[in-house]
């Protein structure tokens, strides 16, 4: 993320936007697999929209960050975790803040 925010500070003056996608768990053969139907229903579980996430919505986003419909977005990193993060977040450094 740091990455993202510090490339996207140089070309902005000459209209070159640098963004991100960072997707949660996403439907695929390669993940499907090794979860089996409890990890499945465990990770469904997990999301607030009650669902895991398609390839199409990680597509769905990164659309959005490469259409002029973002055309004022930079230097971000757009979740794509139906909502996981919000609900188990990532303990920061240094304890609850």
């Amino acid at each position: 993320m740091a990455l993202v925010r510090s490339a996207a500070v140089e070309p902005g003056p000459s209209g070159v936007r640098v963004n991100a996608v960072a997707p949660g768990v996403v439907r695929t053969p390669r993940v499907a697999a090794p979860l089996g139907t409890e990890g499945r229903r465990r990770t469904t579980g997990n999301a607030p929209p009650g669902r895991v996430a398609e390839t199409a919505d990680i597509a769905a986003a990164l659309h959005f960050l490469a259409s002029p419909l973002s055309s004022y977005v930079t230097g971000q990193t757009l979740v794509v975790d139906g909502g996981v993060g919000v609900k188990f977040p990532y303990p920061t450094i240094g304890g609850d803040q």
